[in-house]
């Protein structure tokens, strides 16, 4: 395993001051591997990886309570990536802080800074079995998704296949069947705010390319948007690819976020949260959710001004 890790310098010793000195060696049974994290001052990303169990190849002892690997990286990493349901060989150190909130200090008690990876694809007859649970759990959770989110369907009003996608096996059958019944009948009055907002934020983006550009700005590159192309002609210039469906916070209320590309910015497509018969947000995609409120000022949230029912 190629990671690399930054076990030096300010933004390390910044960290490492929360963290014992003495360096142990662990088995480790990763649950899951997300690469994001805090940028540093110094430029190292600062991340984790969330463990299942961990193993001191010293004492002995299994610790079968889920916790963090904590430790800086490149920023932007170009190697290596934890293996989910994998065991490591690591070296690592324990977390040291002091936390008057009980709370906190059992949050903390399997945390570990991670100074080397030693091995990866090592087995252990207890870590193992663990192992096999975690898989079998996770393949339920996945059984039980699949049961419940709808087949792809082909939306006239957008012109483009949409997949659903649920993002808990918690949600009731009925909320799922109830968001996929309002996209695929969704009032003509809705896929007009739709159809007017995605035209804003076309326009807007494209006189800021113009903006930072000058004389280099080249408007083959963009659609070809005007102030006075109709709004339902802006079908060809995006497409909406996907229904996310979350954990509701209210069952008697119709919430949903729909998410795709748009021409004029590939880089952060569209996103849109729905929220019964109104569309709360269109911008880019920046991990938004129907169940939250938007400021009504907000120059990137291009439903903004347009009237709603």
């Amino acid at each position: 395993m190629a990671l690399e890790l930054i076990v030096s310098g300010a933004d390390f010793e910044e960290i490492a001051a929360n963290f014992a000195a003495e360096e142990r060696e662990l088995l480790v049974l990763i649950a899951h591997a997300d690469f994001g994290g805090l940028p540093k001052a110094g430029g190292s990303l600062y991340t984790d990886a969330e463990f299942a169990a961990v193993l001191d190849l010293a004492s002995g002892v299994l610790s079968a309570h889920a916790g963090f690997l904590k430790f800086l990286m490149p920023n932007p990493h170009r190697f290596g990536n934890f293996v989910k349901h994998s065991i490591y060989h690591v070296k690592a150190r324990t977390y040291t802080a002091a936390s008057e909130d009980e709370k906190m200090q059992n949050r903390y008690r399997n945390q570990y800074l991670l100074t080397a990876v030693i091995e990866d694809g090592m087995t252990d007859p207890r870590l193992e079995q663990l192992k096999q649970q975690l898989q079998a759990q996770d393949q339920q959770k996945a059984d039980q998704l699949a049961s419940l989110t709808p087949p792809p369907f082909y939306s006239e009003a957008f012109r483009s296949e949409i997949r659903f996608n649920v993002k808990n096996e918690s949600v009731s059958p009925e909320f799922v069947k109830r968001c996929e019944a309002h996209l695929k009948q969704m009032p003509d009055s809705m896929v007009q705010v739709i159809m007017e907002a995605a035209k804003k934020y076309c326009l807007f983006f494209m006189d800021l390319c113009k903006e930072s550009a000058g004389d280099q700005y080249d408007p083959s590159e963009f659609p070809p948007v005007t102030p006075d192309t109709p709004a339902m002609e802006m079908e060809p210039y995006f497409g909406i690819h996907e229904a996310i469906i979350e954990t509701p916070e209210d069952e008697s209320v119709t919430a949903y976020r729909l998410t795709g590309g748009v021409d004029w910015e590939p880089e952060h497509g569209l996103e849109i949260c729905i929220r019964d018969n109104k569309v709360l947000y269109l911008g880019g995609f920046d991990g938004n959710s129907p169940w939250r409120d938007y400021d009504p000022d907000d120059e990137w949230n291009f439903v903004n001004g347009i009237p709603q029912a």
